[in-house]
């Protein structure tokens, strides 16, 4: 009895949504290629990946308004709205999206504690498992 592949595993990267600013449109194919050639991506997980690849875009756009596409550090621009990094909200908006995009790869295997973590299944392992359970079953 052969192991079925998991519901709705994407074999291509989906076109990105309509609304992804570059930033996000690049992190959406980047980010796709690598999950769908690894087999880690099924239409499930379609909306999760959404909202991180819109995270980053928000990231992106932040970082890049903040230092005028690169004309000016972080630095510069904490220090000519006063110095206190806390009342800024570009910079809130930057840190929250940033976190969120991370929270939403870790989950996906994106750092090497969570690939330490995840459970990943040999195409031989997932063989063995499935004579087992035909022996099991007496088939």
């Amino acid at each position: 009895m052969a192991k079925k592949n998991k519901a709705g595993l994407l074999t291509r990267i989906p076109r990105s949504p309509e609304y992804f600013g570059t930033a996000a449109k690049a992190e959406w194919n980047r980010l796709l290629k690598i999950l769908v050639e690894d087999k880690l991506a099924t239409t499930l997980d379609l909306n999760v990946l959404e909202g991180a690849c819109m995270n980053y875009g928000i990231y992106r756009d932040m970082y890049d308004a903040i230092t005028l596409n690169g004309a000016r550090t972080m630095a510069e621009y904490i220090e000519e709205r006063g110095g206190n990094s806390q009342k800024q909200g570009e910079l809130t908006t930057l840190n929250k999206a940033f976190d969120q995009y991370t929270k939403i790869l870790r989950m996906f295997g994106a750092t090497p504690a969570a690939r330490h973590t995840m459970k990943l299944s040999s195409k031989d392992d997932t063989q063995d498992e499935d004579k087992a359970l035909a022996e099991e079953l007496g088939l």
